[in-house]
């Protein structure tokens, strides 16, 4: 069975638009099997009241906790703690951005063969094409999804409005996912949604060739 590990920013994006639980349901990308670095339920906690007004805050609380119960919070090993701050250390050494949590994650890919990462965090995404020549970074090409691609993911399975009402009401969240899929135009639809996506994601592939999942073929 294939597993994910998610990064904060996707779990405090997709709670705060009330989509984390449909995109845990979808089996996005073929996974079934979900984990967090066991921290994040409390950093992602700690930050929807920097995204999110009343009632909208008391809402996106209430989703993440009852989502997270289908997430496994996982401690990193010793080993893989230090595996991480090599990681951290090498991505200073060359001048891009890998967070603790990313770092984290990539440790945790390669020391328990986890196939995904599903990240907001397009720095870390350019962090590990830059990271290569690391055994971590170097097993995690071709197994990261951007959000863009979990959204496209969720809008495939659950349609159009189901996701974008929910994106499109809170465009505080995200300003990228808000132009893609036209939460400020009358004319918005499947067709141009699809391509709005595809442009970050063609982007991304375009600028790091080769971490991201072939998805869509």
């Amino acid at each position: 069975m294939s597993k994910a590990l998610i990064d904060t920013d996707v779990l405090l994006k997709t709670a705060s638009y009330k989509l984390l639980k449909q995109l845990l349901v979808s089996a996005p990308l073929g996974s079934k099997e979900f984990g967090m670095i066991a921290a994040a339920q409390f950093v992602v906690s700690g930050k929807f009241k920097k995204k999110l007004k009343e009632p909208q805050l008391a809402e996106a609380k209430a989703h993440f906790q009852e989502a997270i119960a289908s997430i496994a919070a996982i401690e990193p090993s010793s080993e893989e703690l230090a595996l991480a701050a090599r990681l951290e250390s090498a991505a200073v050494g060359m001048g891009v951005d890998l967070d603790l949590g990313e770092s984290q994650i990539c440790a945790l890919m390669v020391s328990r063969g986890v196939d995904l990462m599903m990240t907001g965090d397009k720095r870390a995404i350019k962090a590990i094409a830059a990271l290569k020549e690391h055994e971590a970074c170097a097993y995690a090409h071709g197994k990261v999804a951007c959000l863009e691609q979990l959204v496209l993911w969720m809008i495939a399975g659950a349609g159009l409005e189901a996701v974008q009402t929910s994106i499109c009401a809170l465009p505080a969240v995200d300003t990228s996912l808000n132009i893609a899929l036209g939460c400020y135009s009358q004319s918005a639809n499947l067709e141009s949604c699809q391509e709005g996506l595809m442009s970050y994601i063609n982007y991304i592939r375009t600028d790091v060739p080769l971490v991201l999942i072939a998805y869509p073929a």
